[in-house]
């Protein structure tokens, strides 16, 4: 579905690269279709890099720096130290993922959509069915931008929320720039 941009990136169309000729190295802003388009453009990139300069210039930093399942225990993890295993990396992502290659059903966004079908039969059957109910948020502090609200108290319980926080935070490092607001507020 078509969705306007957040009012904070309409600019970001009309930026231009910096550089005097067209190296592409400054990144342009891309119309994404898709979550799987996306990723088809980065598999796109990432090998027009490597036939522009070279899998060694594309692919630094020391093999043992990678995430894999030794460590993490997590089989589908696949170090990426070049051009094939980024592929292997992002097919899986796609296909896990979105189901835009392979069996679609069983990724994320199959889950997702059988989920959807389950909420459609029930509310059929029962139109005052809601799978919600009233929660009130919980903060370890508040935000700034909260007067009031309820703190945790158990303290096992804030240093399991002060985790969650950290953990997402980390893996939200690259997002843009709105996730430790909601971290905070979630927490």
């Amino acid at each position: 579905m078509a969705l306007d941009d957040a009012a904070g990136f309409t600019a970001a169309r009309h930026a231009q690269p910096l550089t005097a000729d067209d190296t592409g190295l400054v990144a342009m802003p891309e119309q994404w279709q898709t979550v799987g388009h996306l990723y088809r453009g980065i598999e796109a990139g990432l090998a027009n890099l490597c036939a522009r300069y070279g899998e060694d210039a594309v692919f630094i930093g020391p093999v043992r720096a990678q995430a894999v399942t030794d460590i993490f225990e997590w089989p589908e993890l696949i170090a990426v130290t070049g051009l094939a295993s980024a592929g292997r990396a992002i097919e899986t992502i796609v296909e896990q993922g979105k189901g835009a290659r392979g069996d679609w059903i069983r990724s994320h966004f199959g889950t997702f959509v059988g989920i959807l079908e389950d909420l459609l039969v029930q509310q059929a059957a029962d139109p005052a069915f809601n799978p919600a109910r009233p929660v009130e948020p919980a903060f370890v502090r508040l935000p700034p931008d909260v007067e009031s609200g309820t703190l945790i108290e158990d303290s096992a319980t804030t240093k399991v929320a002060e985790l969650v926080n950290a953990c997402t935070r980390s893996c939200s490092r690259c997002s843009a720039g709105t996730t430790s607001t909601t971290v905070r507020r979630a927490g």
